[in-house]
């Protein structure tokens, strides 16, 4: 993940053998604009229902919300050949 300042960071996701919601958890992070990226040593898929990013507007008292940037809707939909990201 990179910042709009330039910042990098990276946060290992584990291996799944299935189809597999992984969480992995962060420390606040403030910037003003977000740039992931994702790369496997093999299928790497990942589905919009089942990738999200929690956020929240910094210093603000309130819930995160959820949001899903990126990824197909349904695995099933694209089963074949896998997930467009």
């Amino acid at each position: 993940m990179a910042t709009d300042d330039g910042r990098l960071f990276t946060f290992p996701i584990p291996a799944a053998p299935v189809i597999a919601k992984q969480y992995v958890v962060s420390y606040p992070i403030k910037a003003k604009a977000f740039q992931y990226g994702f790369q496997g040593a093999g299928d790497l898929q990942i589905y919009q229902q089942d990738c999200e990013v929690r956020i929240k507007q910094w210093g603000v008292d309130g819930p995160f919300r959820s949001a899903r940037p990126f990824g197909d809707l349904t695995p099933a939909t694209f089963a074949a050949t896998g997930a467009r990201i």
